[in-house]
């Protein structure tokens, strides 16, 4: 009886192991994936290469690099004139 029990509860064990290991990969298959999606929605939208780094005034959307921004004499997203563009520092 006693070893029926300790042999349960080795496969228990052996079961929470490699149900923790297949956690660890899910969770770390569904970071590495949001950190992606989070990456491309943070890229300049005209080159698609570049952080985002400035909005367009007056409309404040916030869709360029600072090599971009200086190019376009519109907001990519409205088409609204840019008056100016302001550097936004994003953590």
């Amino acid at each position: 009886m006693k070893q029926s029990c300790q042999k349960k509860v080795m496969e228990l064990q052996c079961h929470i192991t490699d149900v923790s290991r297949e956690r660890d990969n899910l969770k770390s298959s569904w970071e590495k994936e949001r950190e992606e999606r989070v990456s491309a929605t943070h890229k300049c939208k005209v080159c698609f290469s570049e952080p985002i780094t400035h909005a367009i005034y007056p409309c404040y959307h916030m869709a360029l690099c600072g090599t971009c921004v200086e190019a376009v004499d519109r907001c990519v997203i409205c088409r609204q004139d840019k008056k100016s563009a302001i550097r936004i520092y994003i953590q």
